[in-house]
């Protein structure tokens, strides 16, 4: 069986960040992914997140969390003024990294950043909100095979319970299923 990716997630506050109420409901129920750490600004906060999605470690410092070394994949989920030092300090580790968009302040930096990640030979990713969901690649394959003819614009309203969506995408996962949106 292969090893688990080892996940630390910066910005876990466990009152009202992205990170709870997405990446840690998504990541538990994923089996190729262990929570192994996540790091808030407050000791306490990052304790009760850690005690609530069964993280191995807590951290007040995001600096801790990144150089740890159970730590596979570093996910940056704060205040989007915060993303570029976080994953500069991710990849100058050696870390692979999964961070909300936008990556930084502006295109120069994104291409800094880009360019750092490709001399520290890891992957990254920036979250851009939804261009994961099935509802949307659903749209692309339908555009792609033709069956909308030329898009104009498009308004879009999607609601998904999130209990469902972590059922769907575990089973999924645990079967090899690439189009989720068959599932849904």
């Amino acid at each position: 069986m292969k090893r688990k990716i080892r996940v630390g997630i910066i910005g876990a506050s466990p009152s009202a960040s992205w990170a709870v109420q997405s990446h840690l409901p998504a990541l538990v129920s994923l089996p190729a992914f262990k929570l192994e750490a996540v790091a808030t600004t407050r000791q306490a906060s990052a304790d009760e997140t850690a005690r609530r999605f069964g993280a191995t470690h807590a951290f007040d410092r995001a600096s801790e969390l990144i150089e740890h070394p159970n730590v596979d994949l570093v996910v940056v989920s704060v205040r989007a003024p915060e993303h570029a030092p976080l994953v500069r300090a991710a990849l100058a580790a050696k870390e692979h990294v999964f961070s909300e968009w936008p990556l930084g302040v502006s295109s120069a930096e994104t291409r800094e950043l880009a360019a750092l990640a490709e001399r520290a030979g890891v992957r990254t990713v920036i979250g851009l909100q939804r261009r994961l969901a099935p509802s949307i690649r659903y749209l692309r394959d339908l555009l792609a095979q033709g069956w909308l003819g030329r898009l104009r614009s498009a308004t879009l309203h999607v609601a998904v319970p999130l209990h469902h969506l972590v059922d769907t995408i575990a089973e999924a996962s645990a079967t090899g299923q690439r189009k989720l949106w068959q599932r849904l």
